[in-house]
């Protein structure tokens, strides 16, 4: 990671005629004012590091090259007449030479390679904590601190896994270790474990299980970092939410408690939903939209847990999701222009998406809380559709059924249209962003509910199940691999349909524990 100065952060046209730029959304107010088109703003972060991954990577290798020969010289100097074999010298040996301490060029362009996939949106949109951890990484941290460790494990396996560079995961799993032990650590001490870069840290190795992921285990360490993540939140106490990071990592954290929640048919913890309220009395209006949000999705998550535990639907659950439904009409029905999105032909139709249309949004940001809206419609609409499959002996027939099954369709089908976006799409007018990681990673959730809703289509799980394959490939995050294999061989992860504990259900073995 090269750092390259703080660039201008005003428009093109602004900077070439030198006048104050306001950075205004849709266009700033002097492009407005003279009547011109405003060419957008550049990436900060971006401009401010220059990329040099793969150049590290290929010194890496070529190190590795070097030194394997230099090894292989000296076993067979050190034994004349032999072979060149050596019971001390192995490929699994030489690795672990490289591993244990990785070359510096390597781990710098890991570090560039976290900010550059992590950082969500510029600054001036959103509300999650990941666009500011370089102020954060900047910032002399203690050297036992666990975030310099879990940014190079996430950066090391993302460069394996999109440079088919092995080594580098192989590092990865050494920061990964050392990243947990100094958690460990720092929970030890009452005030370290209430740090900011604590709660990053544990909240970031949730990140890294989502990259790496390839077994039942890696979901299970996901839930477990998100539980210690919440666990974390209670001890920090309601002062976190009289500064702008605690609210944002709270924020985000709250979205993984949510997700957790959905997946697994539980119900919000309390204290997240009360702390919840206490965040809402301090945020602005896009703050509050989201909080708006957050409680009907906890009210669904809590409707699917008492759907659980009284094993199947009742009238009373049934009249709660409808309950739901409507309200989450109604939310999308109040939002502001801002949070709009544009629906345009598409001429490639269904190999780019699933229909002949797609979407363009504002920012990844908002086209993850539409997203977050439509599968969690799709959820209501499943106990209404399971309720009447149960107890109506014509279902298809009545207008609930009806309702819902169009309602399916069209939410499956905003989902699958907004794909294109994430790879595709910009954040502003003119000015392209790479995807990032944090934004695919939210895109697994709504594939998902699509793929395994009551009225899917083969044609569209087929579709659903190479965009989870264009996912793994293209953002390197393994878990939408895993996820893409495990929907060919079966329609559910049935593991989130279990308690979580540290002993995997491993009787079946076609099941692999998933």
């Amino acid at each position: 990671m090269v750092y390259c100065g703080k660039p201008s952060k005003g428009c093109a046209s602004c900077r070439t005629k030198k006048t104050k730029c306001d950075r205004s959304l849709p266009s700033c107010s002097q492009c407005m004012r003279v009547g011109r088109i405003c060419p957008g703003y550049r990436d900060e972060q971006t401009l401010m590091f220059r990329d040099e991954t793969k150049k590290v990577v290929r010194k890496a290798k070529a190190k590795e090259v070097e030194r394997n020969a230099q090894e292989s010289a000296l076993n067979k100097t050190s034994r004349p007449g032999s072979d060149g074999s050596s019971e001390d010298s192995s490929p699994e040996r030489d690795i672990e030479l490289i591993i244990r301490n990785p070359s510096p060029p390597l781990e710098d362009g890991a570090i560039y390679f976290f900010f550059d996939h992590n950082a969500l949106v510029p600054r001036t949109f959103s509300r999650g904590f990941l666009d500011i951890l370089p102020d954060i990484y900047q910032k002399k941290l203690n050297p036992h601190n666990p975030l310099p460790e879990v940014i190079a494990a996430i950066g090391l396996a993302g460069i394996s896994n999109l440079q088919n560079a092995p080594d580098a995961m192989l590092a990865a799993r050494v920061k990964h270790t050392a990243a947990l032990r100094n958690v460990n650590s720092a929970l030890q001490n009452p005030e370290t474990a209430k740090a900011d870069s604590t709660l990053m840290a544990v909240m970031l190795l949730g990140l890294f299980e989502n990259i790496t992921c390839s077994t039942p285990q890696s979901l299970e360490a996901w839930a477990k970092h998100v539980g210690g993540a919440t666990a974390l939140i209670q001890l920090r106490g309601r002062t976190q939410f009289q500064y702008d990071l605690g609210r944002r990592m709270f924020a985000y954290l709250r979205i993984q408690i949510l997700v957790n929640c959905l997946q697994r048919r539980q119900a919000v913890p309390q204290v997240i939903l009360d702390w919840s309220q206490t965040a809402y009395n301090l945020q602005n209006e896009e703050e509050a939209i989201e909080q708006q949000l957050f409680n009907l999705l906890a009210r669904l998550c809590n409707i699917r847990h008492l759907i659980s535990i009284q094993a199947g639907e009742s009238f009373e659950t049934v009249v709660s999701a409808l309950s739901i439904d409507a309200d989450l009409e109604a939310w999308a029905v109040s939002l502001p222009s801002v949070y709009s999105y544009t629906t345009i032909p598409d001429k490639q139709g269904p190999r780019a998406t699933f229909g002949y249309s797609r979407h363009v949004y504002t920012n990844f940001v908002i086209a993850g809380i539409w997203n977050a809206w439509r599968s969690a419609r799709i959820l209501t609409t499943e106990a209404v559709i399971a309720w009447l499959t149960r107890y109506d002996e014509c279902p298809q027939s009545t207008p609930e059924y009806i309702q819902s099954e169009l309602l399916q369709t069209k939410m499956s089908d905003d989902i699958c249209a907004s794909v294109s976006f994430y790879f595709e799409g910009t954040d502003f007018r003119n000015s392209p962003y790479a995807v990032k990681v944090s934004a695919g990673v939210s895109l697994l959730w709504p594939l998902y509910v699509v793929a395994t809703m009551f009225h899917r289509t083969e044609a569209r799980t087929e579709w659903v199940i190479k965009q989870f394959e264009r996912i793994g490939g293209v953002l390197g995050i393994h878990q939408a691999t895993a996820i893409a294999n495990l929907l060919k061989r079966k329609r559910e992860i049935t593991l989130w349909n279990r308690e979580m504990s540290n002993f995997l259900d491993m009787e079946d073995e076609n099941e692999d524990g998933w």
